[in-house]
């Protein structure tokens, strides 16, 4: 019995590990163009993006949040909404088991990618679907007091 529990056990970090090489595969991706779509009208208070679409300060954030480590924590509302989906069951996320998240959620691993980006003055929500399988990753930012957090973030593991 002893014997069966550790074979459970190391098929059960096996199984971790291969999430989190996945997810690292998905994180380390960076060289496709991203799409999005602005689904709010500009204000005049907001600055644009270079590509036009995308408003507000939230540029200036995304930028440090997937570059700085500690800029990042200090920007997530813990505990995080959402997850990790295994299929049959789901990881929560905690300001322990948080690991770095870079600018892989919004860049095209595949060609069938998609990338959604709605922004809003106080909230942008980003999705990256493959139609084979639907949504892969999914975070949501809201502006909260004047800066911006994380508030949200789905990861499809199956």
């Amino acid at each position: 019995m002893n014997c069966f529990k550790k074979y459970k056990l190391i098929l059960i970090d096996m199984l971790k590990l291969k999430v989190v090489l996945i997810l690292l595969l998905f994180l380390s991706c960076n060289n496709q163009k991203t799409t999005h779509i602005n689904t709010n009208p500009i204000s005049s208070n907001d600055s644009l993006s270079l590509d036009g679409k995308v408003i507000s300060d939230f540029d200036t954030f995304y930028s440090n949040f997937i570059a700085d480590s500690v800029f990042q924590i200090d920007h997530i509302k813990f505990p995080l909404e959402g997850g990790i989906s295994y299929c049959d069951s789901m990881q929560i996320l905690t300001k322990l088991n948080w690991r770095f998240l870079n600018d892989a959620p919004v860049k095209k691993e595949i060609s069938s990618d998609s990338i959604k980006i709605s922004s809003f003055p106080d909230h942008v929500d980003i999705e990256k679907l493959r139609p084979e399988i639907g949504v892969l990753i999914e975070l949501k930012f809201r502006k909260i007091e004047g800066a911006w957090y994380l508030v949200y973030l789905f990861i499809n593991a199956c």
